[in-house]
């Protein structure tokens, strides 16, 4: 009885060990992460206040995260692009930043310039190759241009070859000229009949009618 007593005893005091190692553990990574977390805050903050400095001394710690991301997976390039950080920019791009990485709402770095951002930002993207057309949000950026009425944005996603995508939003069909009619934005428009980016007439009436029966890629290829 006193050996299976000894055993039992043994047994339970490497139970306990093993469970206040998990316990230990479990904390060390819950207060890692936190510390992790505020880093992070920290860093994007830094990115939207243009301490460059900070960005800079991150990158040349961890050359391989220049494109972490927050809880709404947005990146440091997002976050600079959405509020025109300039330099941010540059120094990310420069630091082979992703340009076609999408957070959360499918959007990507040039969404946010298009959005929100400067006809500058917008175009330290395109000259870093950000395609004009690639983005998993059905919102291209020249939809989101000519919604907002930016003449100069709009100007420059044609010059880098922007094609007029149709855009499907609960199913309703929209081209960028569309929107910006229906926004009355009368200088985008002209901009895009000149660059011969709008549909004619006809082609409206045949698009509204692909689109009242659904037929999406017959509208396409009107475009």
């Amino acid at each position: 009885m006193k050996w299976i007593n000894i055993s039992f005893q043994r047994l339970l005091c490497e139970n306990l060990l093993s469970l206040f190692n998990f316990v230990r553990n479990l904390f060390q990574f819950s207060f890692n992460l936190s510390i992790g977390r505020l880093m992070f805050d920290h860093l994007f903050v830094a990115v939207k206040e243009g301490r460059i400095h900070e960005v800079q001394a991150f990158l040349d710690a961890n050359a391989n995260d220049v494109d972490i991301q927050n809880n709404s997976r947005k990146t440091m390039l997002m976050h600079a692009c959405e509020n025109s950080c300039l330099d941010a920019m540059s120094l990310l791009i420069d630091a082979k930043a992703a340009l076609e990485k999408a957070d959360e709402r499918h959007m990507t770095a040039l969404d946010y310039a298009t959005v929100s951002g400067s006809v500058e930002g917008m175009r330290l993207l395109l000259e870093a190759k950000a395609n004009p057309n690639s983005s998993p949000n059905p919102v291209t950026p020249l939809y989101f241009a000519a919604k907002t009425g930016s003449v100069e944005k709009v100007k420059l996603l044609l010059e880098y070859k922007a094609s007029i995508q149709l855009v499907v939003i609960k199913a309703n069909c929209w081209t960028p000229w569309a929107i910006a009619k229906k926004k009355n934005h009368h200088d985008v428009m002209q901009v895009l009949v000149e660059a011969r980016a709008a549909p004619t007439a006809r082609d409206l009436k045949l698009m509204n009618d692909a689109c009242v029966q659904g037929r999406v890629d017959d509208v396409q290829r009107l475009l």
